[in-house]
């Protein structure tokens, strides 16, 4: 991967502003914020396209059914449409804390490209 990702311990950190900023100008960013989020669902989640705890882990309650949808049809290679992707946008933003304390914790946000280390 690449060298200048920030380590744990570093005082460099993803803000909920770059990240917003990330997710509005690269769709790609929004299909990696995605796949993360559903990474974080339990496999009975995942299988059952629900969420089945209040953990406040992966999707919320609201976004289980289509955020498990998108991601699968991410996984399966195929494209999202505009909407598809305005949509997964909306819910990588509302799940955007989980998705900051996730590049910071683990230092996978590579400041120089912009992006998540997904």
């Amino acid at each position: 991967m690449a060298t200048d990702t920030i380590r744990p311990g570093h005082n460099l950190s993803l803000t909920r502003s770059a990240l917003n900023a990330m997710l509005d100008s690269n769709p790609v960013a929004v299909e990696r914020a995605i796949l993360r989020l559903d990474s974080f669902q339990t496999a009975t989640e995942r299988a059952v396209r629900s969420t089945t705890l209040r953990n406040h882990v992966g999707f919320s309650q609201s976004w289980a059914k289509f955020g498990s949808s998108v991601a699968a049809q991410i996984r399966r290679g195929r494209r999202l449409s505009y909407k598809q992707i305005m949509a997964a946008r909306k819910c990588a933003k509302f799940h955007g804390s989980q998705l900051v304390e996730f590049a910071t914790a683990t230092g996978r946000f590579a400041p120089k490209t912009g992006s998540i280390v997904l």
